[in-house]
């Protein structure tokens, strides 16, 4: 979060050509990348460390809105589909959580609403950074504020007592083992504000943050000593400040406890791709992956051996449209091929935090003018979902294009493979393999150019029936921003719409069943036109099964029915509410795909077990359900 992102209007829109699934499109000087997967050279673990964190706004939010919802399904979504194991917003500390007080000049804590905030992430299963930030009023020595957060801003002046500070951060470590026990926030992390580097957000200037840390990080120190606390969180605009940080924790003296250094267990840092004083630019991976290189060097310089988390990233610091459109999605996926690319002298950050996780976002009130819940007209947003319309169900967090792209690197799995061929300024690509079934999950993208790929797929280690799907983002799949267009931009979309578009968002994606020669080879071609990206997942059938040998046995009278007729399987499963008759080849293995209950939803026979008994699968965006039917007649 930063002054950079409260306000921009100006809008980019890139058109990316269409291509269809599994088909070639002819443009202008297309070339043709063949990437090669060796599913027996093994590259060592799969590292997941884009799903570790989400940014997100208003901590308040998870409350309350000004948009009349909270973002808890939002979160929900994340945590469950994208595979997001923490979050980190800003204010937890404001007038609207109202947890500090001093009456009559004795500091006083009401813990209400700030235990309601941890609770629903606890129920979502999701964890927090625990930013402290911004300054209790009635702590503060002044009246300086940041943003909106619906009318309750940020105070961003020094403590008028660091001691009372001090005890502010002991109480609430203190406050949260006595409520969730010491194992579970020994995995939280406290870092202490936001942004201090720029004078919207801390007015104490560098040595004022420097005594702010001290006292923080001695109240975590002092409430549990194996608790993470770090900073500075600060913006790439003033890169300096992480030298000199770590100069202040590592070697300088302690405000707080007049001893030299202080506790810091992790070095936290913001990036968007437009920052000053790179030129490589807005939407550029490289500008990601350079900062985080000079950010490793910094700690190697100064000997620091903790954590690197980057708590805030994205493609521009500003609501542009394009952080809208499928240019995004491509963006995420070849920036964390780059941070997973760089050897071990640059191992990926520990954390990396996309800002942010949901358009119900409250740093200014600019998006509160006009009744706009869809995409916006002019001023945009930052997040992987939509804020919806608080009166429509079907409306609440659709998914952009870049939620997508999380949601298939989510589906990389265990050991990153030897993948060659590919071309950072064309198509390139990356492959992981399963370790329990041998799947192999092959991304391919690309951001800059419109080019066509020939894949193939060596030593896979399994031979005969397969399933293999290839999951499609760009801009006629997987897109609800441009159907948005299509339909004219509307800002108050109508129910029928916010049904299209919710059906639009969800992952476009061919389901093939084929037979693998005793080689272990695959092989297809395809286009990868501009700001596309392309998921190909190869699975045994056979495999498949054995991950489920404790289906349950269904038969006929349960709330699953089953017929034959003319050879084909018929299967009603109310999966998640009704779903309509599924449809399976009895001889062969024929896939059923289309919408029940306005869900996008693929069902398959696994695997004939023998006799009139059949395991099944049924799937959708939200879970999946296997079972057995037996005695179908």
């Amino acid at each position: 979060m930063t002054s950079r992102k409260v306000f921009d209007s100006i809008g980019i829109v890139v058109i990316a050509a269409a291509c269809s699934l599994f088909g070639l499109a002819v443009f202008a000087k297309a070339a043709t990348y063949t990437i090669t997967v060796d599913a027996s050279k093994e590259m060592g673990a799969w590292d997941r460390f884009y799903e570790q964190l989400i940014a997100t706004d208003h901590m308040h939010d998870m409350l309350h809105s000004a948009y009349g919802r909270n973002m808890q399904n939002a979160l929900t979504r994340g945590a469950n589909e994208c595979g997001f194991k923490y979050f980190r917003g800003h204010g937890i500390l404001n007038s609207d959580i109202a947890l500090y007080s001093e009456p009559n000049g004795i500091p006083t804590y009401n813990w209400t609403k700030f235990d309601s905030v941890y609770d629903a992430a606890k129920a979502i299963g999701i964890r927090p950074i625990v930013e402290f930030s911004f300054t209790p009023v009635a702590m503060a020595t002044g009246t300086a504020t940041c943003l909106w957060y619906n009318g309750a801003p940020g105070n961003v002046t020094m403590p008028k007592s660091l001691p009372n500070w001090q005890n502010l951060c002991d109480s609430i470590v203190t406050h949260l083992e006595n409520r969730y026990t010491p194992d579970s926030v020994r995995q939280w992390y406290f870092e202490v504000y936001n942004e201090p580097d720029l004078g919207t957000f801390f007015t104490g200037g560098q040595q004022g943050y420097f005594n702010l840390y001290d006292y923080a990080s001695e109240g975590v120190r002092q409430a549990d000593s194996l608790c993470k606390v770090g900073g500075p969180a600060s913006s790439a605009t003033n890169p300096s400040w992480l030298g000199a940080f770590l100069t202040h924790v590592l070697t300088g003296k302690n405000a707080s406890s007049g001893l030299v250094g202080a506790k810091c267990d992790f070095l936290s840092y913001h990036r968007y791709a437009d920052d000053p004083g790179d030129s490589s630019g807005t939407s550029n991976p490289a500008a990601e992956n350079l900062y985080h290189e000079s950010v490793v060097d910094t700690c190697v310089n100064h000997h620091f051996t903790g954590l690197i988390i980057n708590d805030e990233w994205g493609p521009c610091a500003t609501p542009l449209k394009y952080r809208n459109d499928e240019s995004t999605a491509s963006f995420v996926v070849q920036t964390i091929h780059l941070l997973s690319s760089n050897g071990p002298s640059y191992p990926a950050p520990f954390m990396y935090g996309y800002w942010c996780m949901s358009d119900i976002y409250e740093e200014s009130d600019a998006w509160i003018g006009g009744a706009v819940n869809a995409y916006q007209q002019g001023d945009d947003n930052y997040g992987l979902t939509l804020r919806g319309d608080s009166a429509i169900p079907v409306s609440w967090d659709v998914a952009k294009p870049v939620f997508n792209a999380f949601k298939l690197l989510h589906q990389m799995t265990d050991i990153q493979l030897s993948c060659t061929g590919g071309s950072f300024s064309g198509a390139n690509g990356f492959a992981t393999l399963r370790s329990d079934t041998g799947a192999i999950q092959v991304m391919v993208y690309d951001h800059f150019g419109n080019n066509n790929v020939s894949l193939t797929v060596n030593n896979i280690p399994f031979s005969g029936p397969c399933e293999v799907q290839h999951f499609i983002v760009d801009s006629a799949h997987s897109n609800s921003y441009r159907l948005w267009i299509a339909m004219g931009g509307p800002n108050i979309p109508t129910v029928a719409q916010w049904q299209q578009l919710s059906n639009a968002a969800q992952l476009s994606d061919s389901v093939i069943f084929d037979t693998l020669p005793s080689s272990g080879s695959y092989a297809a071609s395809f286009a990868a036109p501009q700001h596309s990206v392309s998921l190909i997942v190869i699975s045994s059938i056979a495999k498949i099964a054995v991950k489920y040998p404790n289906a349950p046995l269904v038969q006929i009278g349960s709330p699953i029915s089953a017929r034959i007729m003319n050879k084909t399987l018929f299967v009603t499963i109310p999966f998640a509410g009704h779903y309509d008759v599924s449809l399976f080849g009895v001889d062969g293995a024929l896939v059923f795909k289309g919408t029940a209950n306005g869900r996008a939803t693929t069902a398959f026979a696994l695997k004939r077990i023998g006799g009139e008994a059949y395991l099944l699968k049924c799937a959708n965006q939200f879970s999946s359900s296997v079972t057995k039917v037996m005695r179908v007649n």
